[in-house]
C-alpha cells in the first residue's frame, strides 16, 4: 500500500497513542510511527495509508486527523 510518515513534533510518543484511538474513533486509521522503530529510541509520528481511500474521502479523513492531533 502506500504511506506517508509524518513526525509529531512537540507530542511524546505517549500522546501519539492518544492522537491514534482519538483517529479511531473518529473513522480514521492510522498508526504511531513508534511501532516501526529499530533500537531504542522511539520517534513521535503518525504512519498514513491512503493507497485504498477514495480521492473524494480524503480531506474529510484529513480533517478528522486534525482534530484527533488538536485534541492532543
Amino acid at each position: 500500500g502506500l504511506h506517508v510518515s509524518a513526525t509529531a513534533f512537540g507530542l511524546t510518543p505517549g500522546e501519539v497513542v492518544g492522537v491514534v484511538r482519538r483517529a479511531a474513533v473518529a473513522g480514521v486509521a492510522v498508526q504511531p510511527l513508534s511501532m516501526f522503530r529499530v533500537g531504542d529510541e522511539a520517534r513521535s509520528g503518525l504512519v498514513v495509508g491512503y493507497g485504498a481511500i477514495d480521492v473524494a474521502d480524503v480531506d474529510e479523513g484529513m480533517r478528522r486527523l486534525r482534530g484527533a492531533v488538536r485534541d492532543a
